[in-house]
């Protein structure tokens, strides 16, 4: 579906509207809600499931003015409102989760359960070393002739800077610089993280975001890597139903 968020012309996926709970997702960098339909079809009766597509992915149009965390959760406070959402888990994973933390910071009354997956919020333990290493070698690279040049930054750039638009990086190389690990000790919403044991992407960031965040719950998925809902689906997707029918419950 699309709707205009901002003059954004947004789009998302939903399956069963006008249930009393919703699980909105919020995906990671290079991905979009199409990475998250088989969620989405697999969620536990009584739940709304939204997939959004996040601002320059998927079919969602950019934000202006070279965004960051904050405003992307903006964006999703947008969406919200318009769509008149009650009883919301916010589910964000890696870049998504960063955004879900930085919403959960700011607008705690609007969200009942926050999932974190993978969550790319702590960046002074991995900030990016490879793009930030590209953005500041590029105008060096530039004396090279072009064949040279392509070769030694396809080397020191990331997957995520080498497969993102023009635009997108110009959003990576701000975000890779907003760091929440000061801050998550002021989240005050119930917490479920969902860690792969071999995510190599951000790796052991699990156990210390469960010791700062205040009422949360670590959940290992042992052999998943970064992306459990796409690599690991079986196992993730038991582990997070059980997770939302438990919050459920309590909130009955």
């Amino acid at each position: 579906m699309q709707k205009v968020i901002n003059d954004i012309l947004t789009n998302y996926q939903i399956v069963h509207p006008q249930e009393k709970h919703t699980l909105l997702i919020l995906h990671g960098w290079g991905q979009s809600s199409l990475n998250w339909q088989n969620t989405l079809d697999n969620l536990p009766p009584g739940i709304t499931g939204i997939a959004l597509d996040l601002p320059s992915f998927g079919g969602t149009q950019p934000l202006p003015n070279n965004p960051g965390v904050p405003e992307y959760s903006n964006f999703v406070k947008s969406f919200i409102d318009k769509q008149k959402l009650k009883n919301v888990t916010l589910l964000g994973h890696s870049f998504g989760g960063q955004i879900a933390v930085d919403f959960s910071l700011r607008f705690p009354k609007l969200i009942s359960h926050l999932i974190l997956v993978s969550p790319a919020c702590i960046r002074k333990l991995h900030p990016g070393k490879k793009s930030q290493l590209a953005k500041a070698a590029k105008p060096l690279l530039k004396v090279l002739t072009p064949g040279l040049y392509d070769h030694i930054f396809k080397r020191i750039a990331s997957e995520n800077y080498l497969k993102s638009t023009p635009t997108q990086r110009e959003i990576l190389n701000k975000i890779l610089y907003q760091d929440y690990s000061s801050k998550i000790k002021d989240i005050s919403i119930p917490t479920s993280i969902i860690w792969g044991e071999k995510d190599t992407t951000i790796p052991y960031s699990g156990k210390l975001l469960a010791a700062k965040i205040p009422n949360s719950h670590l959940h290992v998925l042992y052999g998943a890597d970064h992306s459990p809902h796409v690599t690991f689906f079986p196992k993730f997707i038991f582990l997070l139903n059980t997770i939302i029918e438990n919050h459920v419950h309590q909130t009955i």
